[in-house]
């Protein structure tokens, strides 16, 4: 954990240096103009299966899923200066999460020996922008800690992980630079350190994920072919480290992905973007671990071989002003985190925003993402009968309304959401597990099938107050 808590360092240092140059702006208010918004907001959440599991499989055992409501208390400030080219925004939220009830097997299991209140805990999100926006050329430094439970938060659809599952803590840091060598090219050269580290899980049967760090490299060329036309080259290039948990070893890994495509401006109001390439895992630090009987000789755990898979993205954009927001989305890609960088995935993503007035908009949200575990590529033959595929979609609908607004933006609103997430998987009976596996007293055999279903409704104060010019 040296290099975690090394780089951590590094980003606290950072926060205070960019604090204490806003500080000094702020006494120089009258040069430029400074902005503090802060807010202050309660959401209440009820999640009906908060492990994601499946409710066939607990229903046979005679176990219901672990349904949770809980508040999100939440309080936050955000200065911005403003002098000619230079901005430095510095924010941050804190937070607590204080779960009100908790049903299922977690609380009914004797070994599991936890109190609802063991699963409160403080949230923390920061953030320290500075840009400097010269005439060809803009510089930005950031850095971001977020501390909660969900995964989707930072991952998205780049994990196959659903639920909300064990504490953790997450901090991006990141330079960039955007430059204009000439007037039709923009280049993009940004640097990236991640951290993620995890909590004890409350519940005892619940297993802790595994700390981890990366260091990731952009760049991304933009040319203007012509006023409509813009060709696009993307690069990418990451170390990734993952700790061992429980003594057991994880692999590290190099991710290369490289994209090119290109970006039409179909009118003022709508452009689509198609972009196509390659990615690259090369893994390293793999410990292939025998397996004794009744294991096949020589069947090994963790004999895991580099893999290459396409890349693509297809995005459209349509944007009528305090109308319409419509933006489509399909991809091609490779998973990046933790244990489940073994999966590949197509994905299919629909967002509509609709303004009924200034004040209220509806959105609604559709996703569909099919994530496939690639036997022979991870070696995994001796444990599933065939390669697992899991068929995840995500229905949300979200209901916005600003009681009061300045200036075009809210500053006392309220929002409820509703979401439904249902994971389809192959691998849904001791059937679709090989039959050495299934034999072995103690082997996770598990349904990977899930349906949660989760609503909000949340009260948010927004004022923003300007300070000088």
């Amino acid at each position: 954990m040296q290099n975690i808590s090394s780089g951590k360092s590094v980003v606290v240092l950072l926060a205070l240096i960019l604090a204490l140059t806003l500080t000094t702006f702020a006494g120089q208010a009258k040069a430029g103009t400074l902005e503090m918004t802060p807010r202050i907001s309660v959401k209440y959440n009820y999640n009906d299966n908060m492990y994601g599991q499946d409710l066939d499989e607990l229903d046979a055992a005679n176990m219901d899923p672990v349904s949770a409501s809980y508040l999100d208390y939440l309080v936050g400030i955000t200065f911005v200066y403003q002098d000619g080219r230079s901005r430095i925004s510095v924010g941050g939220d804190a937070g607590y999460e204080q779960f009100i009830s908790m049903d299922g097997w977690v609380m009914d299991s004797d070994t599991a020996n936890v109190n609802v209140s063991d699963y409160d805990f403080f949230t923390i999100s920061g953030n320290v922008i500075y840009s400097y926006s010269g005439r060809n050329v803009m510089f930005s430094l950031r850095d971001e800690i977020t501390q909660t439970r969900s995964l989707e938060k930072v991952f998205g659809e780049n994990t196959d992980a659903i639920g909300y599952w064990s504490l953790y803590t997450n901090n991006l840091a990141s330079a960039s630079v955007k430059f204009n060598p000439m007037g039709k090219v923009r280049t993009l050269l940004e640097y990236q350190y991640a951290t993620l580290i995890f909590s004890d899980p409350e519940a005892e049967n619940v297993s802790r994920p595994s700390d981890s760090y990366s260091h990731n490299g952009i760049v991304r060329n933009e040319i203007d072919f012509t006023g409509k036309t813009t060709g696009i080259i993307d690069a990418q290039y990451s170390t990734n480290v993952i700790e061992e948990v429980d003594n057991v070893d994880y692999v590290d890994f190099d991710r290369i992905q490289a994209m090119i495509g290109l970006r039409y401006k179909i009118d003022s109001n709508s452009s689509i973007e198609v972009l196509g390439g390659y990615g690259w895992r090369n893994y390293s630090d793999v410990t292939p671990i025998p397996l004794p009987a009744p294991w096949p000789a020589g069947t090994t755990r963790n004999d895991i071989e580099d893999m290459a898979d396409p890349l693509a993205s297809l995005l459209y954009q349509y944007t009528l002003s305090k109308k319409v927001e419509i933006s489509l989305r399909g991809t091609q890609g490779i998973s990046t985190y933790g244990q489940d960088l073994f999966f590949v995935y197509t994905s299919g993503n629909g967002r509509v925003t609709y303004f009924v007035t200034p004040k209220i908009n509806l959105q609604f949200i559709a996703d569909y993402r099919q994530a496939t575990y690639d036997m022979e590529k991870n070696n995994k033959e001796w444990m599933w009968d065939e390669d697992r595929i899991d068929r995840n979609t995500r229905l949300e609908a979200i209901a916005h309304y600003d009681i009061l607004q300045k200036g075009g933006q809210g500053t006392l609103s309220i929002e409820g959401g509703y979401r439904y997430q249902l994971r389809d998987s192959n691998l849904d009976s001791p059937e679709a597990y090989n039959d050495i596996y299934a034999s072995i007293p103690g082997a996770n055999v598990q349904s990977y099938d899930s349906t949660i279903n989760y609503f909000y409704f949340q009260v948010q104060v927004l004022p923003t107050i300007l300070i000088g010019k």
